[in-house]
Order: C-alpha cells, then structure tokens, then sequence
C-alpha cells in the first residue's frame, strides 16, 4: 500500500489517498466526486480511512452501492470525531444529506447553508441510544 498523509498532505494527495480507499469502477456509484471530498477539508490519511470506513456501513444499510452521500456523512462524522466541526457550507449542496429528515436523499440543488448541531447527526443519536 502506497504511504499517503502526514501533516503536509495537500488536496492533491488527499484526492489520491480517496481514489485509492474507495471502491472503484461498478462498485460506487458514480456520482462520488473526490476533488470534492478532497479539496475544502484538511484530514490526514488515517481521517480519511477512517471515513471511508464508516461510509461502507451506511450504504449497506441503504443495500446500495457506496456513494457520494455516504462518504459526505461519514466524511463529516469523522470531522465531529476529531473535534473539528466542519463549515457546513464546504459542504455546499451536499450538506441537505447531514440533516435527518433527508436521510438517504441526493440533492438535486443546492440550498443555503444551515448550522449543524452534533444532535442532528442520526449517526451519533444511534450510538447515544446504544444501538
């Protein structure tokens, strides 16, 4: 496995450390964007693992493919873990699949940016409720 990360990895290399840690081809779906994951947030390689980790969960429990909104959720869970809350509008139109009342949902354009409680995240109440 090619060594990626460290404290100076740049979007260049965070974008790799994706394509190297996400399914390729047929098995994501094809709207996952890496330069969008890779580029407004700065993680480490092991942040991004760690995502990615998280994400194939979510979309099993889906019974699909891995896809864009899964990595956008785990992708910010993993920001909540590590105590950096995330500018909810780096996740531009995305941001609607954070919110519990669309779980699942693609959006289909982008809305203004809202602030996220860490009690919004499903994720974290499913975990509280000791699931």
């Amino acid at each position: 496995m090619p060594r990626y990360g460290g404290c100076g990895s740049g979007p260049v290399e965070r974008r790799l450390i994706w394509e190297y840690l996400l399914p390729s081809g047929g098995e994501r779906a094809a709207d996952t964007y890496l330069t969008f994951l890779a580029d407004p947030f700065e993680i480490v390689g092991g942040e991004i693992c760690n995502a990615v980790s998280t994400g194939y969960p979510l979309a099993a429990q889906e019974g699909e493919r891995l896809a864009m909104r899964h990595c956008v959720r785990s992708l910010s869970r993993e920001l909540g873990k590590i105590g950096r809350l995330a500018d909810c509008a780096k996740f531009g139109h995305w941001q609607e699949v954070l919110l519990p009342s669309t779980p699942g949902r693609v959006p289909e354009r982008p809305s203004s940016a809202r602030v996220l409680r860490p009690s919004d995240d499903p994720l974290r109440s499913r975990q509280r409720a000791g699931c």
